[in-house]
């Protein structure tokens, strides 16, 4: 079958890129021909953050005030990099073609915050107008979106609209499959993330190694740089002779920053010793490569992080205040990782299944 998956598919962030990269090999090793679908982002309730994600022209006053001038020139040339080296995988990776015109048979929408509007309501995300009678989803998420907030945009008859006519909703967390509830009074399937989805272990590519024992930071740019926190991972660092190493995002207080892309992102972490992050794809990551993990939950992701760990049994992962002390307690306790690994594979499992049955339902279909 020929499929086009809706997603955040133009964001220089490693695991967007990562979620997109999985689903799609994922779909290709299942016998399909696939590409990604582009659409012009919606950024009409938040228009500052279409400047700092879609690079053009207008970018330039928002980059050299916000980045050069805030944050620093080495912080910028690194995001440049990183934008490039971006670019450059999906050249390389993916297939574009546009939702509206593309020739496919089927839609699928995810993964990651596909349903959220904090920045603008995307219709094609609820699969309006998209070339295709046959459009679902896979482990979409509304990330911190909720009824209250759709209402507030006047967006909740949009939505429920689209997602009353999908073939079949499936989401990424409990909260949205709530969210889906009470908008149209059906429960979805809950299924995993592409990136557990996938399976990574044999996907190996060149990467400059680090040859000295490391922990791995990975934060967004804007966070894990208070002094408390940047105090007490170097004081862990230095007790432990760990050189303190952030692949894929800038930390001038860090050992060694790297742009990368998301393969080489797995790399890295695959071959920590240990790694510290606040993000869903970060605490991913050290789950399908059995890393050991600090988790600090933010509340720019709550709803998805904590479903994760929830869902792991990885609460005694979590840090509340970051000290020396505390990250050694924490890192102390060995992961059971076999009961992780056990409930990946049940999730991998599910959402196979969830893939397998949607496309042979919409096959016969196309048959009759």
């Amino acid at each position: 079958m020929k499929v086009g998956i809706l997603t955040h598919y133009d964001v220089s962030n490693q695991g967007a890129q990562l979620q997109m990269y999985a689903l799609t090999h994922q779909l290709e090793e299942m016998g399909n021909t696939v590409c990604t679908l582009t659409y012009r982002k919606n950024f009409d309730f938040y228009p500052e953050t279409e400047k700092r994600n879609q690079i053009s022209i207008k970018s330039i006053p928002y980059i050299f005030k916000n980045f050069l001038l805030k944050k620093g020139i080495r912080l910028t040339w690194h995001n440049t990099k990183k934008y490039l080296i971006n670019k450059e995988f999906r050249k390389n990776h993916f297939s574009l073609c546009n939702y509206a015109t593309a020739d496919i048979d089927c839609a699928v929408v995810g993964s990651d915050e596909v349903f959220s509007i904090e920045c603008g309501a995307n219709m094609m995300m609820y699969g309006h107008c998209v070339n295709t009678d046959y459009v679902f989803s896979y482990a979409a998420a509304f990330g911190q979106t909720d009824v209250d907030l759709l209402k507030k945009y006047h967006a909740d008859t949009l939505v429920r609209a689209g997602l009353e006519q999908m073939y079949r909703v499936a989401v990424r967390d409990e909260k949205s499959a709530n969210t889906v509830k009470a908008l149209t009074g059906k429960q979805p399937e809950i299924v995993c993330d592409p990136v557990l989805l996938y399976d990574f272990s044999n996907t190996h590519v060149k990467y400059k190694p680090i040859k000295k024992k490391y922990l791995v930071v990975y934060a967004y740019d804007k966070n894990m740089n208070s002094p408390e926190e940047v105090q007490a991972i170097r004081q862990y660092a230095k007790e432990n002779d760990l050189l303190i190493v952030s692949p894929g995002t800038y930390h001038k207080w860090c050992d060694i920053n790297i742009a990368c892309d998301c393969l080489q992102w797995v790399e890295y972490i695959r071959n920590a010793q240990a790694i510290i992050t606040d993000t869903f794809h970060g605490t991913i990551l050290s789950i399908i490569t059995n890393c050991p993990m600090v988790i600090k939950v933010r509340n720019i992701n709550t709803n998805k992080l904590n479903a994760l760990i929830k869902e792991f049994h990885l609460e005694s992962r979590a840090i509340e205040k970051f000290s020396a002390e505390n990250l050694t307690n924490i890192f102390r306790q060995k992961v059971d990782f076999d009961s992780v690994n056990s409930i990946w594979k049940e999730k991998q499992k599910a959402g196979l299944q969830y893939i397998q049955e949607t496309l042979k339902q919409i096959q016969e279909e196309n048959r009759k």
